[in-house]
């Protein structure tokens, strides 16, 4: 991990990686605007997304992205008394960091996009609830198919997500456990609930400036020792102070008013639940899940990709309709 936070240091002091994230963002806005205007639905906004942000790059960071076709992914899940069949989302944004073959850091977030009608989004609640909790779930078609009692752990939750689109080509970000508690009860969710002045909010909606590991520290000292010997030796301390972060590095997004907080969350590594770090996997179902999408998605040159786990994914080719949209970071190293 030191040989990340040095590299993100970097960056972090970097005025023109700052105009790197700006000018991804108006690339961005320059697809989603005229979608907007074609009266485009989520499927083809989510696919100019992809166009837009495939093959930049700066310095030791690069930016992937694939529509993988297919079949869409279902599973089955019990919501409350009885089982229910839904999609489980329509993008997966990911982030890794390696040195060369070897991996250092991942994180994922797997997004269902909505389209506003008017001034609000329909929420389906039996899907919410996939997003939000991930009970056990089996796999109906896709990516999961023929898998039984699938268990995704959501820690920073912000495993599962929303993209809300909006006129006139602009998207919102917001964790699923974060839409439950806008919503209030309701069926749908409003422009006008997310104006809420979130930075002062007292139940914790705007976590971004602790770091990813904040919560973890409580059960697992091993990691607290870790951690803390690491940034001891790094030059870049206030990275990942372990209070409260003086940048928004490696920290733990959950809102995104447009897209630019949600370039700069993607970019710095603090969007999404983190399945693997300290040379170790974190979250072994979604770390796998997460692996068989980059590999999916023609990426597995980033990494030496593990093996997969008879008990997580079998081998097996992806089936699956999925937009994937990657950035990788390798930092400097020796060979």
């Amino acid at each position: 991990m030191l040989e990340l936070i040095s590299c993100l240091g970097d960056l972090n002091n970097d005025s023109k990686f700052f105009k790197f994230q700006n000018k991804v963002v108006e690339l961005l806005y320059n697809e989603l605007i005229p979608g907007y205007e074609n009266g485009e639905d989520e499927v083809l906004l989510v696919s100019r997304l992809v166009n837009a942000v495939n093959g930049e790059s700066y310095g030791p960071m690069r930016l992937l992205a694939k529509k993988i076709h297919g079949s869409r992914s279902f599973v089955n899940f019990q919501y409350m008394n009885k089982g229910i069949t839904k999609e489980l989302g329509d993008m997966v944004v990911i982030s890794v960091a390696t040195a060369g073959r070897k991996r250092l850091f991942q994180r994922i977030s797997i997004i269902q996009n909505k389209k506003s009608k008017k001034t609000s989004w329909g929420i389906d609640s039996e899907q919410l609830f996939l997003l939000k909790n991930f009970p056990l779930f089996t796999g109906e078609s896709g990516v999961f198919k023929d898998r039984d009692n699938v268990a995704f752990r959501n820690e920073s939750r912000c495993l599962g997500s929303y993209g809300l689109f909006c006129d006139p080509g602009e998207m919102v970000f917001v964790s699923a456990p974060l839409v439950a508690s806008l919503l209030s009860g309701k069926k749908s969710l409003s422009l006008s609930a997310l104006s809420l002045p979130f930075e002062y909010n007292s139940t914790a909606l705007n976590v971004s400036r602790f770091p990813w590991w904040s919560g973890r520290l409580r059960y697992n000292p091993r990691e607290l020792r870790y951690i803390l010997r690491e940034l001891s030796e790094s030059p870049h301390f206030p990275l990942m102070w372990p209070f409260g972060s003086e940048s928004n590095f490696l920290g733990n997004t959950v809102f995104g008013r447009d897209l630019y907080d949600f370039v700069r969350a993607w970019t710095q590594f603090s969007l999404g639940e983190v399945t693997y770090a300290y040379d170790t996997v974190l979250n072994s179902e979604v770390d796998a899940f997460a692996n068989l999408i980059i590999a999916a998605a023609g990426f597995s040159d980033l990494f030496e990709m593990p093996m997969p786990r008879n008990d997580v994914f079998p081998e097996r080719q992806l089936e699956g309709d999925l937009a994937v949209i990657l950035m990788h970071v390798d930092v400097p190293h020796e060979g």
